[in-house]
């Protein structure tokens, strides 16, 4: 399936890894996903959208099916400058993955920043 490109949003996803008990980031990648509109308080309630600060994603499982782990970052409303690896400046964090046959949806937590 393909996703469609009209409203495609540039975010920036720094994948995590850990090397000598110490979390680090892999430099920022950049990925055109489809922003995920809930249109109901039932619909945010049913994911676990409850709170503010959250935004939803969704991504053609076909090539990002696995990419993605809980405790990556991203730069979605903010720009890296100088990447050092630990994506301090990263505005949201990923801390949900769902799953349909089709399409991969990530759940992205804003950092206090």
């Amino acid at each position: 399936m393909r996703m469609l490109k009209l409203n495609k949003q540039n975010i920036y996803c720094c994948k995590k890894y850990v090397d000598s008990n110490m979390a680090l980031f892999e430099e920022p990648i950049l990925i055109k996903a489809n922003p995920v509109t809930l249109s109901s308080a039932w619909g945010a309630e049913l994911i676990g959208l409850v709170e503010t600060g959250k935004l939803v994603f969704a991504l053609d499982r076909y090539r990002y099916d696995g990419f993605f782990t809980v405790g990556d970052k991203f730069y979605v409303y903010t720009t890296y400058t100088d990447f050092d690896g630990s994506a301090q400046d990263a505005d949201y964090v990923l801390n949900g993955i769902s799953l349909t046959p089709n399409v991969v949806g990530i759940v992205l937590n804003r950092l206090a920043i």
